[in-house]
């Protein structure tokens, strides 16, 4: 692989890597979801109270801080922004990469091991949560680390990676609970059991690194206590949410949210997530499962199961949820990198495949071609583009990619280039053209910024009617932007002009209630994170949009 010839070379595509997701640094936050988590994350350093979890104003109990405490922190440093939100994330989403490639090299050679981390960083989920920010971002990345970091303490036997690991796995729980600490105990439960390492079961030096958790927790711990368990009469314990039923009570029933997943939502969510490796990881899959199956599930010492363990087990636990969404099945991406390495490498260099790679080349080269034409489409018809810099782009990425099909001496690279050079041209489109215009359609965004154009509107007359699970209007307004429930509530407030953001309902009531009520602008509205095949058509687009306004009223 002409990469590793150099280690300046195997930086590039890591730097490229980091300038796509530097471009999605400067995309609007998308509700619902990464809007919440930044407003929240906004509250908590205007508020200064750190250890207590607000929205609005009111508790807030479903995600742990740590992302709002990186977020607050990021803000005083680069201002309320959506830069600023992205930052610190995207730098630990390198630190799991890292991570992953060194996870690796503890059982592999240099080639699995660089795959394995150029096979996480350049999977489409991975770019997607790096802008369209989740926990699991965090969660995922501390987890491959506190992996790594075990691994490395028992084989190595020194306590930097003990102590490393059991860090971790408290920053993954800050990230997101329970299954912070419950995905490493999953891995190394198969591959103790694999390896027969019966003792390492009772090792005296776990119970140090429950303690290491323990007072890593405890801040966030002290919060909940406050906050919700000293007062009975809120009738909920956040103790109890936090460290039982957020997590183990979607299966228990505990927890009675529910979507109705079907069986193999995981399955699907990954297949579309790990794109282009999607099919080479699940190759992989197989075969590690067919190796263990012929071994009757019995490896020798200098081998390891807890790839597998980890992403079997985990999967099998979030398919068992009553609740689920794609970006749950992140966790297991860097143990899929690292099957689907293994299984370019045994196509490449075991001889009596030929036949195999061939397939696996013909499987690629069809995956790409559809992402390219999903590009194109994009482009030319979904959005068109007028802008001239998106082609200066992405026309010499799709020459690269024909280029290194034909001229690339070396299989690994046929195999591996062209695909890896794809998922970042077509997301430049993504980073750099669809979601700028789709954002467009979030009008949330789009009120905000035009009051702080505008100028000459005074920040505390503006309103929003009606209650909202959307939160974009106040992390760009930079502020709460308060609620009118009922409309005659402007009446107590006195003489003076008022600015509320109304949808086609509120519009009405406004005009019947207020005569001198005028519409300021206009605004265009769709849910952007629930894309459908009419909205993506141009010809009917106009029939799914709803219409939320500006208003003005004079009392």
């Amino acid at each position: 692989m002409w990469l590793l010839r150099n280690r300046y070379y195997q930086l590039l595509p890591f730097l490229l890597l980091y300038l796509l997701f530097l471009l999605g640094h400067f995309i609007g936050i998308m509700d619902i979801d990464a809007a919440q988590y930044a407003a929240i994350s906004m509250e908590m350093l205007e508020s200064g109270d750190f250890l207590q979890t607000k929205l609005r104003g009111e508790d807030y109990l479903d995600k742990p801080p740590l992302l709002f405490w990186l977020s607050a922190l990021s803000f005083q440093l680069f201002g309320i922004n959506h830069f600023a939100f992205r930052f610190f994330p995207v730098l630990i989403s390198f630190l799991g990469f890292y991570a992953t490639y060194r996870l690796a090299r503890l059982y592999y050679n240099e080639v699995i091991s660089y795959l394995s981390a150029l096979l996480i960083a350049s999977s489409q989920a991975y770019i997607l949560m790096n802008h369209d920010l989740r926990t699991d971002n965090l969660l995922t990345s501390f987890i491959i680390v506190a992996i790594w970091q075990i691994a490395a303490y028992n084989i190595h036997k020194k306590w930097k990676y003990l102590i490393g690991g059991f860090v971790a796995i408290g920053l993954a729980m800050l990230a997101k609970g329970p299954i912070g600490l419950m995905a490493p105990v999953f891995a190394f439960s198969v591959d103790f059991i694999v390896r027969r390492q019966w003792k390492r079961f009772l090792r005296w030096e776990w119970l140090v690194g429950i303690g290491i958790v323990a007072l890593l927790l405890l801040p966030m711990s002290i919060g909940l206590y406050q906050q919700f368990d000293a007062h009975p009469e809120k009738g909920v314990s956040g103790i109890r949410f936090f460290y039982w039923t957020q997590s183990f009570g979607r299966i228990t029933g505990e927890n009675t949210w529910s979507n109705n997943p079907d069986p193999l939502f995981q399955v699907h969510s990954f297949l579309w997530g790990f794109l282009p490796w999607s099919l080479l990881a699940f190759a992989g899959y197989i075969r590690e499962s067919l190796r263990l199956w012929k071994s009757r599930f019995k490896l020798p010492n200098n081998d390891e199961a807890l790839v597998w363990g980890w992403l079997t087990l985990v999967l099998i636990a979030m398919s068992l949820s009553k609740f689920q969404l794609p970006h749950y099945t992140y966790p297991v991406f860097p143990l899929a990198a690292i099957l689907g390495a293994k299984f370019i490498y045994y196509l490449i260099y075991h001889p009596k495949i030929q036949k195999g790679f061939r397939w696996a080349l013909g499987i690629q080269i069809f995956t790409i071609s559809l992402l390219w034409l999903l590009a194109g489409v994009l482009l030319l018809y979904v959005f068109p583009s007028p802008s001239i810099w998106i082609w200066l782009v992405v026309v010499p990425f799709l020459g690269a990619v024909i280029i290194s099909f034909w001229k690339l001496s070396y299989r690994i690279d046929r195999l591996v280039m062209p695909s890896f050079l794809t998922i970042v041209g077509v997301n430049i489109v993504l980073n750099g053209h669809f979601y700028p215009r789709l954002l467009q359609y979030q009008s949330e965004i789009a009120v905000a910024q035009y009051v702080q154009t505008r100028g000459d509107i005074p920040l505390n007359r503006v309103y929003r009617a009606g209650a909202s699970h959307f939160h974009s209007l106040d992390f760009y307004m930079k502020g709460i932007v308060p609620i009118i429930s009922d409309v005659h509530q402007l009446k107590s407030k006195g003489a003076g002009e008022y600015w509320v953001y109304a949808d086609q309902k509120y519009l009405a009531i406004f005009q019947t209630v207020y005569p001198n009520t005028t519409i300021v602008k206009k605004f265009d509205d769709f849910p952007v994170t629930t894309l459908n095949i009419n909205f993506l058509n141009r010809a009917t687009r106009p029939s799914t949009l709803q219409h939320t306004y500006l208003i003005k009223i004079t009392q």
